[in-house]
């Protein structure tokens, strides 16, 4: 994609190149290998992001305990006025285990793992905290100091920047949070779109009217939101009350949003290395020519040739 973006003269010539062949390079193969290709990057985008989630996450773990040796009842402080600074970071542990950390709402898939990173950064930052309490005490004169170990006692005006960069860092977290909701919608889609490249077995459990509660591969689909799956007339009777088949996702939901399964399948064999448009193509070319006739093709960009 990036190639045939730098290639392209602007937006619209990337898209009709796009549109036009599966495969420019022929390197990916079948439309299932390609899938998987994309699934696995799909994946590392959602590691990445847990990582930077769980790093940040440690980090402001690290300096509310650091606060909180200068000021013991600081931790969960709602007060705004007279200069003091809100616990930011106690609100959106809170709001992890309320299920409602992510703006515009997430589904319980990724709550849970939200709730699972949050108790991994707690722990991972408290193996810090005793050396830290240790150096803390050398600095307020209650343990002999140490060698090479110096811990500075802040200020008022210290304590203070520490609780406001501990604010502005929760931003930062609730971006990665928000960010990390959108990578796993991602990677679900995908991996459906993957798995509709062949043999599928899905159970619905939309509970609409008309539910088939076990759809084949012709009569189910899924949401490109959120990447929930169900059978078609459950996602059309939820869409039509802009909900999700899941009722624990919170992603609105339009009809256009739904995906059928069967327009995703495709031929994993047959599609020859640049994709089933351009494998027609020559397949037509050979039966024109093969009874003597000559063939003329319009090609719109040179690279397509």
């Amino acid at each position: 994609m990036r190639a045939i973006l730098e290639e392209s003269k602007d937006a619209e010539e990337a898209l009709m190149k796009r549109c036009a062949h599966f495969d420019m390079s022929g390197e990916n193969g079948s439309a299932l290998q390609t899938c998987n290709g994309i699934q696995k990057t799909r994946e590392n985008q959602r590691q990445e992001c847990e990582d930077g989630f769980r790093n940040n996450l440690i980090g402001a773990f690290r300096q509310r305990h650091k606060i909180c040796k200068l000021q013991k009842n600081w931790k969960g402080t709602k007060a705004t006025e007279k200069g003091e600074v809100q616990d930011r970071l106690e609100v959106f542990v809170l709001d992890v285990e309320a299920k409602q950390s992510v703006t515009g709402g997430a589904d319980d898939e990724i709550h849970e793992v939200l709730q699972s990173l949050v108790r991994q950064s707690k722990v991972e930052a408290s193996k810090d905290w005793m050396a830290y309490d240790a150096r803390f005490a050398e600095a307020n004169g209650e343990l002999p100091p140490k060698k090479k170990r110096k811990t500075e006692i802040p200020t008022a005006e210290g304590l203070y920047n520490m609780k406001f960069q501990l604010r502005e860092h929760m931003h930062v977290v609730r971006s990665l949070a928000k960010e990390l909701c959108g990578r796993i919608r991602s990677a679900r889609y995908f991996r459906w779109v993957r798995d509709f490249q062949g043999p599928t077995t899905l159970t619905c459990t939309g509970g609409s009217p008309g539910c088939l509660h076990n759809p084949t591969l012709e009569n189910c689909g899924v949401l490109s939101g959120c990447g929930h799956v169900g059978c078609l007339p459950c996602l059309s009777h939820c869409a039509d009350r802009e909900l999700c088949v899941d009722p624990s996702c919170q992603a609105p939901v339009k009809s256009a949003n739904i995906v059928s399964a069967a327009s995703l399948s495709g031929d994993t064999e047959g599609g020859g290395l640049f994709g089933a448009k351009l494998t027609a193509i020559c397949e037509k070319v050979r039966s024109i020519i093969a009874d003597g006739d000559r063939i003329l093709v319009f090609v719109q960009f040179p690279d397509l040739k």
